[in-house]
Formats: structure tokens, C-alpha cells, sequence
């Protein structure tokens, strides 16, 4: 019949994980988008590892006004620093955060709490924004 070497059992079991993954983050989104979890629902682990989480949030947040959107920023940050501490690469989260940093300057430039909001944001954040 057919000669499956186990190399090849385990490549397909490896790419169906790939899809089943890749499926349970686009729910995830689903779910952001509908409004039925929040970003912060979602484990840190899968948050880091899938930008596109962070970018719907950070749209919806946006819409919804300041305060959603200094939210979302927050965990953005804590979730860089929980990478940063881990090892793991922040620069795409460093894009993500500064990217919206300038969207929402734009937007809420005038709002106080925004301007506080900026001029707290932690020194750690700040280094890492520096050596990207």
C-alpha cells in the first residue's frame, strides 16, 4: 500500500495544528469584534503571538473614545513588558504600540487624560521604544 514514513505522520499532524490554531484565532476575533470577549479575556500567551488581536481591539477601542483606547494601550504595554521579561521579540508589538500612539495623538491630543496618559507611560516602555 502506502509507505508513510513517520516524518510525514508527524509534518501533518503539525500542519493541522497550524490550521486548527489559525482557526481559533480568527474566532477569537469574531468574538472581539462582536464584542463578546474583551482583549484582556484572551490568554497573554496567544495576545503576543497574534497581532491581529491587538489590532481589532485597538480599532474598536478607538471608536468607542478615550478611555477604551488608554485601555487598550495599557495592556498593550504590560503585554511588551511580559514579552520583553520572557525573551521573547517585542518588536512587532513595539510597531503596533507606537503606530497607534500616533493615531490616537492625532485624535485625542486635546483630551487630558490622554495627555496624562502619555506623559506616564512607563520608563521600561520608553527604553524599548528607544532601542527598536
Amino acid at each position: 500500500m502506502f509507505d508513510i514514513t513517520p516524518k510525514e505522520i508527524s509534518r501533518v499532524r503539525r500542519e493541522r495544528v497550524q490550521v486548527q490554531y489559525g482557526l481559533a484565532v480568527s474566532f477569537l476575533n469574531k468574538l472581539l469584534l462582536k464584542g463578546k470577549i474583551s482583549l484582556k479575556e484572551i490568554p497573554i500567551e496567544i495576545r503576543i503571538d497574534n497581532l491581529v488581536l491587538y489590532l481589532t481591539d485597538l480599532r474598536i477601542s478607538r471608536s468607542l473614545g478615550c478611555q477604551s483606547m488608554i485601555k487598550t494601550l495599557k495592556l498593550l504595554q504590560s503585554d511588551i513588558l511580559f514579552a520583553n521579561m520572557k525573551g521573547r521579540r517585542t518588536h512587532d508589538l513595539l510597531e503596533v504600540f507606537v503606530s497607534n500612539l500616533k493615531i490616537s495623538d492625532d485624535i485625542f491630543r486635546k483630551v487630558d487624560e490622554y495627555v496624562l496618559y502619555r506623559k506616564n507611560i512607563p520608563q521600561e516602555v520608553l527604553q524599548l521604544l528607544s532601542k527598536r
